[in-house]
């Protein structure tokens, strides 16, 4: 694949675990239960192999590597042990469990379990960026902003807003603080917070109602009354921004880092 097919499927993979953290999220006495199909779409990322093991669904390391195991459950640990150990531990048969050692090890598995809930699935997602050439040129990032620009002058709202993605993610961008977010609006920008405030900005603003790109070359600071009342009027297309269309476009490809490499 190339570049910017690679930074498509970083994003599908960010946001897949983002959604499976989301519903590990919560304490102990939690009622929510994990989402297995994004699970295991993020195992098949990371090239993890499924086996099934009694009634246990367990995940192996693509490299065979022995002794890693990790349990498809609502914690998601991983086990630093054996197969065997973990059907042992997670469930266990009757004759197994009339066993003194057994019993210990089945009631504390704290010996063997490195990682659960959130920390495994960053572990699953890091892995599964780290399968992709995401090295870039200059090239490849002015293609992304003309792929925008030929998306919005032809009215296509799907392609523009791929684009920003693209470049949101390249440029490190987040989308707003509620102060500064807006239905029909699609919208980037670096988010930054001080002791003084949340500033945020530069900042991409892309309208469906208007099919106008505009972008603000200055932080907006979500206390300040002016920069509300300004980020309103850049909303109704009656701001002056710093670039609209095609040269914000060119403003973020300009604004994206030296050629180089992201990491995951």
């Amino acid at each position: 694949m190339g570049f910017k097919e690679n930074l498509k499927r970083k994003i599908d993979i960010d946001r897949l675990a983002a959604k499976v953290i989301e519903s590990v999220s919560g304490g102990a006495d939690s009622a929510r239960r994990i989402d297995k199909p994004a699970m295991r779409q993020l195992l098949e990322m990371a090239n993890w192999h499924v086996r099934q093991e009694r009634d246990l669904e367990l995940y192996l390391p693509p490299d065979g590597e022995e002794g890693i195991v990790l349990v498809l459950d609502n914690d998601l640990p991983l086990y630093r042990t054996t197969v065997a150990d973990v059907a042992l531990r997670k469930s266990p048969t009757v004759k197994e469990m009339v066993n003194l050692r057994n019993i210990r090890r089945i009631l504390n598995d704290a010996d063997v379990v490195f990682s659960k809930k959130a920390p495994s699935v960053d572990r699953f997602r890091a892995a599964a960026i780290a399968r992709l050439d995401l090295s870039y040129t200059a090239e490849d990032v002015s293609a992304i902003a003309f792929d925008g620009a030929a998306s919005l002058d032809s009215r296509y709202p799907e392609g523009v807003i791929e684009a920003l993605d693209l470049l949101a993610e390249l440029l490190g961008w987040q989308p707003p603080p509620t102060v500064f977010a807006s239905p029909h609006h699609h919208i980037y920008g670096r988010l930054e917070r001080r002791d003084s405030g949340t500033r945020y900005g530069p900042l991409a603003v892309f309208s469906r109602v208007h099919n106008r790109l505009w972008y603000v070359d200055r932080p907006l600071n979500t206390s300040d009354e002016d920069d509300k009342a300004y980020f309103q009027h850049v909303l109704q297309a009656k701001a002056r921004v710093a670039a609209e269309d095609l040269d914000a476009f060119k403003a973020m490809a300009a604004a994206v880092p030296a050629p180089g490499r992201i990491t995951p």
